[in-house]
């Protein structure tokens, strides 16, 4: 079957299954979220109200904190008109006591009959609040459904500032109901003020349904328990949470019926249903169409690469969309030439590998006979001892030749040894004989850092950039090699006094096999691959008339990553 239909065919059958899959998914990850949400917002709500509560409760400290400026004590006697005008112009004090600086009760005043005040046991922790913040609350245990109340006591001062006696007072809470019912609670929302016995003190629900079918929910009583959903004091599944008011041992409960909370779920569900039965239906659209778009493309990306194969790399991709296509065609556009140079310097390599190995036996051969052949011509005529030392000198040549090819072709990582580049450019000018005319002449900074280098490689890189700088100069001009560092790296520089080379040389320097008038120009391909394998950098600086001047940048420290076994004995 070919690509298009079989495309069309496995896109219809497998889009509907993650489609399904994803929509089932997506309503269980929606319900959860929700009710991770719808817990999180109890737990706020839950949190408000008691914030609400607290500072409903602070209000009555500082009411307190105001009244006491009505009343003048010296520790004796209190006029009780002064404490009955206090009590009528706020309703929500049930009971007002003045005590002494020893807690004995001087004045009270009561809205519904004598009540007790402050307990004895109570005045050490009452003295000791009022000492660290200024005043003294506690809540007191009324009916239990009906509001709570609280004893508040703050200290009665003179003009001099200094403490005369107490001011309490009972205050009854019933507007903490009203402060409930008056919160923004949402849909169905309702919360509840407990006391440390899960009594209802307050509640935002009218005291018919407290009283009539109230029932504590378990979830309560857990002392676990902070937030989640439960059955509430209904029979139905509510989302709960608690908020604590600790200074009073009271908890603040928040409630939201489970289906008001969830309902954006439902409707989710059936919005997904819908959604999924219009997208499967324009994937049986979309598949048809996509499949054009994407054979086309692959039709011709098959046919390029079966040319690459047969060696054909002129043949480009009309391709030119603005997609994960056209970036394809592109890189494979951009990857032609650099797969043809790759496919070149694969068969240069093998071909320098075989060629070198097959030349180094005869040419060893040829050097050993000429070693055994020197004592009998020590007194030969002029001539053969001329032709002698040409034949050392052509096989000098020729051994050079031979490890310029095998440097090109070998692919070994290079085993890399810190040392001295000094050391290793004095040791390669030792083998350069100039000639008349000619000035080769040593600038060597001393000291430089040590880099790791393949000794044996990085010795042919350098021995190449001298030879072709004498080779530029000809019969006369200065060839003058020198190092230094910086941070990029440490440099060995090699200026001739050449003729230099023209800007369209050099855009071709290392992608022809030669650039020279004369020679292979193998040279040239083995510095370029010495000082990739070093992950160094070849510089070159070069104007027809001006000379020329290379660069061999190797990186120091070993940040080129190579593998180093040591120190490299000069």
């Amino acid at each position: 079957m070919r690509l298009a239909p079989k495309f069309i065919l496995v896109s219809l059958g497998i889009a509907l299954l993650p489609l399904g899959w994803a929509g089932v998914q997506l309503t269980r990850s929606l319900d959860r979220s929700l009710r991770s949400a719808t817990e999180r917002l109890q737990q706020t709500l839950a949190q408000r109200a008691a914030d609400t509560l607290q500072n409903r409760m602070d209000s009555v400290v500082d009411f307190l904190t105001v009244a006491r400026g009505m009343i003048s004590f010296s520790g004796k006697n209190v006029p009780v008109s002064t404490l009955e005008t206090v009590m009528n112009n706020t309703p929500i004090l049930t009971d007002l006591w003045v005590y002494d600086l020893a807690g004995k009760e001087r004045a009270a005043v009561h809205r519904f009959g004598s009540s007790a005040g402050v307990a004895p046991k109570e005045w050490a922790n009452a003295k000791r609040a009022i000492g660290q913040r200024g005043y003294f609350a506690y809540p007191v245990e009324g009916t239990r459904g009906g509001p709570p109340q609280l004893v508040g006591v703050v200290p009665l001062n003179d003009e001099a500032l200094n403490t005369t006696g107490y001011l309490a007072a009972r205050v009854s809470l019933v507007v903490l109901g009203e402060t409930l019912r008056g919160l923004d609670l949402g849909v169905n929302g309702r919360a509840f003020l407990l006391d440390k016995n899960n009594g209802v003190l307050a509640s935002s629900l009218s005291e018919r349904d407290i009283k009539s079918r109230f029932r504590p929910p378990l979830a309560w009583s857990d002392p676990q328990w902070s937030r989640g959903e439960y059955v509430g004091y209904d029979g139905q599944k509510v989302f709960g949470a608690q908020a604590l008011l600790p200074e009073h041992r009271w908890r603040v409960i928040f409630e939201q019926p489970s289906a008001d909370a969830l309902q954006m779920v439902a409707q989710a569900r059936h919005g997904i249903l819908v959604t999924l039965a219009a997208a499967a239906a324009f994937a049986v659209l979309l598949a048809g169409l996509l499949s054009g778009w994407v054979v086309r493309p692959l039709k011709m990306f098959v046919h390029v690469v079966r040319k690459m194969k047969g060696g054909e790399f002129d043949s480009l991709i009309d391709v030119r969309s603005r997609d994960e296509m056209g970036d394809i065609a592109q890189a494979l556009r951009e990857a032609q030439p650099e797969l043809e140079k790759r496919v070149r310097d694969s068969l240069l390599g093998r071909m320098s590998r075989m060629i070198g190995h097959d030349l180094r036996t005869p040419v060893e051969a040829l050097r050993n006979s000429l070693d055994a052949i020197v004592p009998h011509v020590e007194s030969a005529d002029e001539t053969a001892v001329r032709h002698f030392k040409l034949s050392y000198r052509t096989l000098d040549w020729i051994s050079d030749y031979v490890e310029d090819m095998l440097t090109v072709g070998r692919d070994r990582a290079p085993v890399a040894r810190m040392a001295s580049l000094n050391d290793l450019v004095r040791h390669v000018l030792e083998r350069f004989h100039v000639t008349e005319g000619v000035s080769l002449v040593q600038q060597l900074r001393d000291p430089v850092p040590l880099v790791p280098i393949d000794e044996r490689e990085a010795r042919r890189a350098v021995a190449n950039v001298i030879k072709n700088a004498l080779e530029a100069v000809s019969e006369s001009g200065t060839v003058t090699v020198s190092t230094h560092a910086d941070e990029e790296g440490v440099f060995v520089r090699v200026k001739d006094t050449g003729p230099g080379l023209s800007e369209e040389k050099k855009r071709h320097l290392f992608e022809e096999f030669t650039t020279k008038e004369s020679g292979t120009g193998l040279g040239l391909l083995v510095i370029k691959k010495v000082m990739d394998k070093h992950k160094g950098r070849v510089a070159i600086q070069s104007a027809v008339g001006q000379g020329t001047t290379v660069d061999l940048i190797f990186p120091r420290n070993n940040k080129s990553g190579l593998q180093c076994v040591g120190l490299l004995e000069p």
